[in-house]
C-alpha cells in the first residue's frame, strides 16, 4: 500500500531564485523587519569627528574637561558638540552653529563675514587673524548657585571675547563658586566620510521589496505546482 508522505518541496532550478542573503534582506524589508531608510544626520555630506584636547592652566584642581564634535563641511554645520566638565554635560551644538560676539568688537575670526558654523570652526582650529593678550584662545567654566557655564572664546583685544561659544546647564550640586580655564587643541579622530542620502536608501529598500515580492510569488507558484504533482 502506497503511503502518502505529503507534498515534497523541490529546490528552485538555477536562475529562478535569489541569492540567500539577498532573499533574507529583501524579505526583511518587505515585512518591515528592516528600516525603510536609515536615519542619517550627515546625508550626502562630508562629516568629520574631532576630539577636543583640554589643558587646565588655572590650577583649579578640577579634572580637565573632555569633549568632541562632528562637523559637516558641506553645509557647513555642526551635527553634535558635547563637553563634560566637573561631571556636568554641556551641549554646545546650537552655540557652535550660531556663535555669539561681544558688542562693539571686530570679529577677527570671520574676516568680516557673518557669524556661522564656519567661523566657529575657525575659532576651534585657532585660526583667527588677530591675536591679543597672553591667552588669545581660552575655554572657561564656572559654576555657582545651581548653574554652570562652559565657554570657548577668542580674545582679539585684551579682556574682550570677540567670538564665543557658550552653554549653561542646571547644576543643583553647586553652591559656592567653582571655576577653571585653560587652552585646547582639536584632533580629527575619524576620516571624513560621505554618507548616502535617505532618498538613495529609500530607493534601495523599494527595490529590495520588489525583489521580495517576485520571490514570494515564484515560491507560491512552485509550492502549488508541487502540491498538485504529489496528490
Amino acid at each position: 500500500m502506497r503511503q502518502s508522505t505529503g507534498p515534497t518541496h523541490a529546490a528552485p532550478p538555477p536562475g529562478t531564485g535569489l541569492p540567500g542573503s539577498l532573499v533574507f534582506v529583501a524579505f526583511a524589508v518587505a515585512i518591515g523587519l528592516a528600516p525603510v531608510a536609515l536615519a542619517q544626520d550627515c546625508t550626502k555630506d562630508t562629516c568629520t569627528t574631532y576630539d577636543i584636547n583640554f589643558t587646565d592652566t588655572s590650577g583649579s584642581g578640577i579634572a580637565d574637561p573632555t569633549g568632541s564634535f562632528i562637523y559637516d563641511s558641506t553645509i557647513p554645520t555642526f551635527i553634535s558638540f558635547n563637553v563634560t566638565w566637573d561631571g556636568l554635560a554641556f551641549d554646545l551644538t546650537n552655540a557652535a552653529i550660531k556663535p555669539s560676539a561681544s558688542a562693539g568688537t571686530t570679529i577677527s575670526c570671520t574676516n568680516g563675514s557673518t557669524l556661522s558654523a564656519a567661523e566657529s570652526l575657525i575659532l576651534l582650529m585657532e585660526s583667527c587673524t588677530t591675536l591679543a593678550g597672553p591667552i588669545p584662545y581660552q575655554w572657561k567654566a564656572i559654576g555657582v548657585l545651581g548653574f554652570a557655564t562652559f565657554e570657548f572664546n577668542h580674545n582679539a583685544a585684551v579682556g574682550t571675547a570677540d567670538i564665543y561659544l557658550r552653554s549653561t546647564v542646571a547644576a543643583p550640586g553647586i553652591g559656592a563658586v567653582v571655576a577653571s580655564s585653560g587652552t585646547w587643541t582639536i584632533t580629527p579622530v575619524s576620516g571624513s566620510t560621505s554618507l548616502p542620502e535617505p532618498s538613495a536608501l529609500i530607493l534601495l529598500s523599494g527595490n529590495l521589496g520588489a525583489l521580495a515580492f517576485v520571490y514570494r510569488t515564484r515560491l507560491a507558484r512552485r509550492l502549488r505546482r508541487d502540491a498538485k504533482t504529489n496528490r
